[in-house]
């Protein structure tokens, strides 16, 4: 029997503020409470993967990593 496996992110987006750290969460229409995430692409390297989905579920497309 074949397994079909795929690679998923996560992404942990942190700002500085002066109360602390603050993380990014959303609320998605459906499924509640998330933070950015999804599905690597065939060929796709994990961190242009997990900027890909900060991307296109919040809207920030200059984020550092760390």
């Amino acid at each position: 029997m074949t397994v079909a496996v795929m690679d998923k992110v996560t992404a942990f987006v942190v700002r500085r503020s002066s109360g602390g750290p603050e993380l990014l969460l959303f609320q998605h229409p459906y499924a509640g409470v998330q933070l950015p995430a999804g599905t690597v692409e065939p060929g796709e390297a994990l961190e242009q993967a997990a900027r890909r989905e900060v991307a296109a579920e919040t809207g920030l497309q200059r984020v550092e990593s760390c």
